[in-house]
């Protein structure tokens, strides 16, 4: 299989890497608390229209939000990473050098004014092939061309599109609309039926669209 699908392995290098020299915002290390047990964390993003939880803790998940400016695309508003606190801790002590540890994350893309109109028409596309076009468009993020099982599915109500494919690891992706902006869900994991497979269905099944 190709590996030149480099944006989204970037993503989570540039995130963690800023994660090492102390920008990450929860989890196991998190600045000015003592996380003692593993517990939900809800994240909120209220101008970006979206909420999750996952599970935080010395055993659970860590988590990284992106920084303005960090990363070099302007349509993409937001990204989160998270990731097995052991493999965090030696991931960051080890970062020059160590294997990028699968992930979980959720991004955010603003879409283009009358995103929906089908070029050269007064016709729009519907909501399921705008997703399939963006899909085709951002195969850096999406690594759609190599996907299998594409079914349509809901997210908090709201129509979605579900697959699986693989890039550095085997990793299922959810793909929803809300108003406009775009949603891109990817849950890499090592085997089926793993903490990071069930971490990252949970992760779907919280989020709440606002």
């Amino acid at each position: 299989m190709k590996k030149n699908k480099i944006f989204l392995p970037l993503i989570v290098i540039v995130i963690l890497g800023l994660g090492a020299a102390g920008y990450y915002q929860f989890g196991p290390q998190a600045k000015n608390r003592t996380v003692v047990a593993n517990a939900p964390e809800r994240v909120v993003n209220q101008d970006l229209g979206i909420s999750f939880s996952f599970t935080s803790g010395p055993t659970a998940y860590g988590f990284f939000a992106s920084t303005p400016d960090q990363i070099d695309d302007p349509d993409l508003l937001q990204a989160y990473v998270m990731l097995e606190a052991d493999r965090q801790k030696n991931f960051l002590e080890n970062f020059t050098g160590a294997k990028t540890p699968p992930t979980i994350s959720v991004l955010v893309f603003q879409l283009p004014d009358n995103a929906r109109q089908i070029e050269g028409t007064d016709e729009r596309m519907s909501s399921r092939e705008l997703m399939e076009k963006w899909l085709k468009e951002h195969e850096g993020y999406s690594n759609f061309n190599e996907s299998v099982a594409l079914a349509e599915v809901e997210m908090d109500g709201r129509q979605a599109l579900t697959y699986v494919t693989e890039d550095i690891y085997p990793q299922t992706v959810y793909i929803s609309r809300y108003r406009d902006k775009m949603y891109l869900f990817t849950g890499q994991y090592e085997e089926v039926g793993d903490g990071l497979q069930t971490e990252f269905a949970g992760v779907v099944e919280s989020v709440f669209f606002e």
